[in-house]
C-alpha cells in the first residue's frame, strides 16, 4: 500500500519530493495518531506558506533539535511540530506544549534566526539507539509543511560564539551615561551573531538588546554586567564582569557624583546705565567645570545660560540673583545673593511757547515728557528758578511766568525722580 502511494506521488509533478516523503511516513503512522490527518486537510487559499530555512539534527542526550537558519520570522502560535519514531509512535506540540520546547533567544514569541526547538526523545519514545526520528513542522494559517525530514542519530558539532565587550567611561558616576560595546564578539565557526542581550545588574533579566547600548546607574556601587550572544545556529556565548579573563573588563564601579562648588561676583558697569556684570566662580571636585551648564535668574523675570553674563535692569533697586550650575555628571549646586542697581539720574529739559518774549505777556514753560524723563523710574518734582538766583519761583511740570523788566534771563529747571 505504501509503495502505491509513493508511485502516484512521484508521477504527479505538482507534488514535491519532500511532501511525498512526509505522506509516506504519515500514512505509516496514521493509525497511531489522528493528529497527522491535520497536515493533509485542504489548505487555506488566503494564506501563503512562510519562506524559511530550518536545519534539524539529533543533538546531545538524544535531543531532536530544529534551528531557524534564515528567512521569515514566524509567530510561535502559528506552528505545530510533529515528531515520530519509525512507524510506531508520534507526538504533536502546539500552543503551550510547543512553548515548553521552544528556545526564544529574542524573547519575542516568534521563531526567527537563532531560535530553535529541542525535544527530549528518550523521555517520549524510550531508547532511540536503533531508530530514526522524524520531524515535521506545519504552518497552521496556510496549512502547509515548511520543514520535514529524518533526523539522523549523531551530534552536529558547532562552536558557540565568543562574547566580548568593553564599556566607557571606566570610572562612571551616578546618572552618567555609559556606552557598552560588544562589537568584538565573534562566531569562531564562520557564522554570525544574531542576538546581543545585556544584564546590567546580575538579576537574570535582560535590560537591553543590541551590539552597542547605553546605560546609566542611579545609585553608587559595584555592578557585574553580563553579555549573552546567540549565533545563527542557536549556539550561546556569555561574558560577565564577574569572571576573570581577557574577554571582559572588570566590574563596573559606580561612585557618587560630587556636586560643583558655586559662587559668583558682580559689579556695576560704569559705561551702561543699570547694567551689572556677573563672573561665575565654579569648581568641580570630580569633573571639569568647563563642561557645566549655567542657569542665571536675575530676579527681574530675566535669565541667562551664559557663564559670565551682563544684564541691564529696567529700574534701580535691590534684586536677588541666583546661579544654578549642573556638572557633566548631573550634580547640581546653586549660589544666591542680592545686587543693588544704582539709581539713574533723571534728565531735565523744557520748552517755551513762543520765540518772542515781551514784558506784556506771560511765557509758558513745559518741563514734562518728552523734555524731561527718567530712564529707570518717574519724575515726581519740578522746581523753576527764572532769575538764576537760587530762589525757587515755581513748582510743577508746566508753569507760566511774566518777565516785567526787559533783559537776559537764565532759567533753571531742577527735576527729582521717585
Amino acid at each position: 500500500m505504501i509503495k502505491m502511494v509513493l508511485k502516484k506521488l512521484r508521477e504527479d509533478e505538482a507534488v514535491s519530493e519532500i511532501i511525498g516523503t512526509i505522506l509516506m511516513l504519515a500514512i505509516a503512522v496514521i493509525i497511531f495518531s489522528s493528529l497527522i490527518v491535520y497536515v493533509f486537510s485542504s489548505a487555506n487559499p488566503s494564506a501563503s506558506p512562510p519562506d524559511v530555512n530550518m536545519v534539524g539534527y539529533m543533538g546531545e542526550s538524544y535531543n531532536s533539535v530544529v534551528e531557524h537558519r534564515g528567512g521569515d520570522s514566524i509567530p510561535i502560535d502559528n506552528l505545530k511540530v510533529i515528531i515520530w519514531k519509525g512507524e510506531e509512535e508520534s507526538m504533536a506540540f502546539e500552543g503551550t506544549s510547543l512553548q515548553s520546547i521552544f528556545h526564544d533567544t529574542n524573547d519575542n514569541s516568534r521563531w526567527d534566526v537563532g531560535d530553535y526547538i529541542s525535544i527530549n526523545c528518550t523521555s517520549i519514545f524510550g531508547s532511540v539507539a536503533h531508530w530514526q526520528i522524524s520531524v515535521a513542522i506545519i504552518d497552521k494559517p496556510s496549512n502547509s509543511i515548511i520543514m520535514s525530514g529524518i533526523l539522523q542519530q549523531g551530534i552536529l558539532h558547532t562552536s558557540p560564539p565568543v562574547a566580548m565587550f568593553t564599556y566607557n567611561p571606566w570610572d562612571p558616576k551616578t546618572l552618567e551615561i555609559m556606552v557598552f560595546n560588544a562589537s568584538q564578539s565573534y562566531d569562531p565557526d564562520g557564522g554570525s551573531i544574531v542576538t546581543y542581550k545585556w544584564d546590567f545588574n546580575s538579576d537574570g533579566t535582560t535590560d537591553a538588546y543590541g551590539m552597542v547600548v547605553v546605560h546609566k546607574y542611579s545609585t553608587s556601587g559595584t555592578y557585574n554586567v553580563t553579555l549573552t550572544v546567540v549565533d545563527d545556529e542557536g549556539q550561546i556565548g556569555t561574558a560577565s564582569t564577574s569572571s576573570s579573563g581577557v574577554n571582559v573588563p572588570p566590574p563596573v564601579n559606580v561612585t557618587d557624583n560630587q556636586p560643583p562648588i558655586v559662587n559668583f561676583s558682580w559689579s556695576v558697569d560704569p559705561d551702561i546705565d543699570g547694567t551689572i556684570s556677573f563672573v561665575a566662580d565654579v569648581t568641580d571636585p570630580d569633573g571639569n567645570a568647563e563642561n557645566a551648564f549655567y542657569s542665571w535668574n536675575f530676579g527681574d523675570g530675566n535669565s541667562s545660560s551664559s557663564k559670565n553674563p551682563s544684564h541691564t535692569y529696567g529700574r534701580s533697586g535691590t534684586y536677588t540673583v541666583t546661579l544654578i550650575v549642573t556638572d557633566e555628571d548631573g550634580g547640581t549646586s546653586s549660589y544666591e545673593t542680592t545686587v543693588t542697581v544704582p539709581n539713574i539720574l533723571p534728565i531735565a529739559g523744557f520748552s517755551i511757547d513762543r520765540a518772542n518774549i515781551t514784558t506784556a505777556s506771560s511765557v509758558t514753560f513745559d518741563g514734562g515728557s518728552p523734555f524731561s524723563y527718567d530712564k529707570d523710574g518717574e519724575i515726581v518734582n519740578w522746581t523753576w528758578d527764572f532769575e538764576n538766583d537760587s530762589v525757587i519761583d515755581a513748582y510743577g511740570s508746566t508753569v507760566s511766568h511774566l518777565f516785567s523788566v526787559p533783559g537776559n534771563y537764565t532759567v533753571v529747571l531742577n527735576v527729582t525722580d521717585k
